[in-house]
């Protein structure tokens, strides 16, 4: 026994004081990646709980007779508190689990923030290898799912994209320790998604014409896109970036256009009422991401004359509102 001068031993070495730090660091870290990592703490605090399947262990030393008991006691505090060689495992297994743990995995966290409706995706997360897994996820109103995304150790990027029923896909790359979270719709909707929509006046043409409808994306870096959306354009609304998902047009958007459209009608009796508001959406696939500092253009030509019936431009840029809603409008003289 060590002596402090006062008279008190101090601990000995390998003393039950010497191990239990390194056991309740064990434990915090464990608990801890457990809740950050996977969806099991509700089940592990459960079985650490009073109601778990650890009240067993008391349970059944209460059978035992008191010198059994003081036997038992006595072999697990030996093995556990008393050798010095298990105070080296344990700082061996902390060092071990935390490179493992902790530098090995990046924590993925998906929250659901509607608490009426759940959610359903597709989580596809692709390795530094190349190789992809993907599988279907549910998320309960106001719950979280938790994935592991494995990095190698020595540096390395993985990439994961989520895929929610009527709403943006999002792709994101991970490393450096990023940890990402994501919130279900609202950071999904951040990303620049376009809808281009014809106005009333517009869509009266539309039908007359049968025109084709082309769409130019140029980017920052001068790289262009293009490709036609149809060849016979009818006024569809048409969704730009946001992955290859299906986007859903919202009850209240809907009802905003409808409003606007017998506005329109009240003040034109040129506009036929059948013709006031087309709901089913076109998604081409041609332009699944939009970024910052993109330019879009558009216009709509008569296949037959050439003239042309519609034509305008937009600049993406990070601090606008999205989807953001593009009015595609009649040129003067059509």
């Amino acid at each position: 026994m060590a002596d402090d001068g006062s008279g008190d031993p101090g601990p000995a070495p390998g003393s039950i004081t010497s191990h239990v730090p390194l056991l309740l660091v064990i434990l915090v870290a464990v608990s801890t990646w457990i809740y950050i990592f996977t969806n099991w703490y509700p089940l592990f605090g459960s079985v650490l709980g009073l109601g778990g399947v650890l009240v067993v262990v008391p349970a059944l030393s209460g059978l035992m007779s008191e010198d059994r008991r003081k036997a038992y006691s006595g072999l697990v505090d030996r093995i556990l508190f008393q050798k010095p060689l298990m105070a080296k495992f344990y700082l061996l297994a902390l060092v071990v689990g935390l490179t493992l743990g902790f530098a090995a995995l990046q924590p993925l966290r998906i929250t659901n923030e509607s608490r009426t409706s759940p959610v359903d995706a597709v989580l596809t997360i692709t390795g530094s290898d190349g190789q992809s897994l993907g599988k279907r996820i549910r998320i309960e109103p106001g719950g979280t799912f938790a994935a592991s995304l494995k990095q190698p150790l020595l540096g390395g990027t993985v990439q994961f994209e989520l895929a929610a029923q009527g709403l943006p896909s999002i792709q994101h790359n991970v490393d450096n320790f990023s940890w990402p979270a994501i919130s279900v719709p609202t950071d999904l909707w951040q990303q620049p998604v376009l809808l281009l929509r014809a106005e009333p006046a517009l869509l009266s043409a539309l039908r007359s014409f049968m025109p084709r409808l082309e769409v130019e994306v140029v980017g920052a870096d001068g790289n262009t896109r293009s490709c036609i959306i149809h060849e016979r354009y009818l006024g569809e609304p048409v969704w730009l970036g946001g992955g290859k998902g299906k986007l859903a047009v919202s009850d209240t958007t809907i009802q905003r256009w409808l409003l606007e459209f017998r506005m329109a009608l009240a003040r034109d009796s040129e506009i036929k009422a059948n013709e006031m508001i087309m709901t089913s959406t076109l998604r081409p696939d041609c332009i699944m991401r939009l970024a910052a500092a993109d330019s879009v253009s558009w216009k709509i030509v008569s296949r037959g004359s050439g003239r042309l019936i519609s034509a305008g431009k937009t600049e993406i840029a990070l601090s606008d509102t999205y989807p953001k809603e593009i009015h595609m409008r009649l040129e003067k003289g059509e």
